[in-house]
């Protein structure tokens, strides 16, 4: 009975290497991705919260115990490629109110999002 006992407590040793291993590697997976060009440019645009969660990471290189809510969007956010669109704010007001004021919630909808495909809000 005491070599099943040994060969199971082998055996869990060797999964728990693994998994400290493939939890190692996709720290070091995210630790990379976070640091490439693109995703330094899109945390300037991530909540103030989120990007405050993954900067930390980014610092300590360890992962927030628990993981919570705010590091998870703020990774995804930082990931997923956002694009930072600078607009002048004259621009904006005429894209609003060009066609005529006063307007419907719907119409003004409308129009701010349809501003960032317009020509003159690039």
């Amino acid at each position: 009975m005491q070599d099943v006992h040994e060969t199971a407590s082998i055996r869990l040793g060797k999964v728990r290497e693994e998994f400290e291993a493939l939890c190692k590697n996709w720290v070091d997976v995210l630790l990379t991705d976070l640091q490439s060009e693109q995703a330094l440019h899109n945390i300037q645009a991530v909540d103030p919260g989120e990007r405050a969660a993954v900067q930390d990471f980014l610092s300590t290189l360890k992962l927030p115990e628990p993981l919570n809510q705010r590091f998870i969007d703020g990774v995804e956010n930082t990931l997923q490629g956002l694009e930072v669109l600078t607009i002048d704010g004259a621009d904006y007001l005429l894209a609003l109110t060009r066609p005529g004021m006063p307007c419907s919630a719907d119409e003004l909808e409308k129009r701010i999002r349809e501003f960032p495909t317009e020509p003159s809000g690039r």
